[in-house]
């Protein structure tokens, strides 16, 4: 769905497949925006004024988040910043250079990536990455890829049982043309299982990219009163502060 303006104050969105709003000024005060199995694209940002939900089952991309709740199954990009909002995501990304991540909640799974963390006036910002088992990863991984192989080779098999039918245009009988569309319907379904699978495999690669078992970067400066927490592991920022913090054999380390 494509939006060329924007979603009047208190309206929702709801779709199944992505959500793209591409008005300048982003939305205001919208109670929720929600694409149940793709992503959510908003090219000027949100002002929630508290009230304002974004999910999205895979991904969220916006200019700015402002007093609002995000919620992605996959990752959010952040262009500019995040002022007094709740995110969650697998991880949560601003551009390296000048994202900004101020006040509010910060939740992924693997890892947080943003230029700046908090401001002068010590906003209290918390970061909070749960972490991973590497190990246990790389073999799901593994699986994900054997069965990935499997359905492909079982792809090309039913594709050369297609190929045999559609030789023969016109020339089927009953029988035969519903063995055509059984063997059709389950080419597809079996399509629709690699593409998850692939999405699957990105989505774990991705998550091992990570830094340590969870990874909180910041590229300029975090100030102080920011709270980063990885795993169990917390820690409170007295002096502004600049590197990678990152979960390993029980200990909080920094780079």
């Amino acid at each position: 769905m494509t939006i060329k303006g924007t979603v009047i104050d208190h309206f929702s969105v709801t779709a199944t497949k992505d959500i793209s709003i591409l008005s300048e000024l982003g939305v205001s005060n919208v109670k929720e925006i929600k694409s149940m199995e793709g992503d959510v694209f908003i090219k000027g940002g949100i002002f929630g004024k508290g009230v304002s939900k974004i999910s999205a089952a895979r991904n969220i991309f916006v200019k700015h988040a402002n007093e609002c709740h995000l919620s992605a199954g996959e990752n959010i990009h952040i262009g500019s910043y995040s002022l007094g909002s709740f995110l969650k995501a697998k991880n949560i990304f601003t551009d390296e250079k000048k994202g900004k991540l101020i006040g509010g909640v910060i939740e992924a799974h693997g890892k947080v990536r943003a230029a700046v963390i908090g401001n002068r006036m010590e906003r209290k910002t918390l970061i909070n990455v749960k972490g991973f088992n590497r190990d246990l990863l790389k073999e799901e991984l593994k699986e994900t890829l054997l069965l990935y192989k499997s359905k492909i080779m079982k792809l090309e098999s039913i594709k050369e049982n297609l190929d045999v039918y559609e030789m023969s245009p016109g020339q089927l009988n009953g029988e035969q043309n519903l063995q055509y569309e059984q063997t059709k319907n389950q080419f597809e379904r079996l399509k629709s299982q690699i593409y998850q699978l692939d999405e699957k495999r990105k989505s774990i690669m991705d998550m091992l990219e990570s830094k340590g078992e969870g990874e909180i970067t910041i590229g300029q400066i975090a100030s102080p009163d920011t709270r980063l927490q990885i795993k169990s592991l917390e820690k409170k920022l007295s002096v502004l502060t600049k590197g990678t913090f990152y979960a390993e054999n029980n200990d909080l380390h920094f780079d």
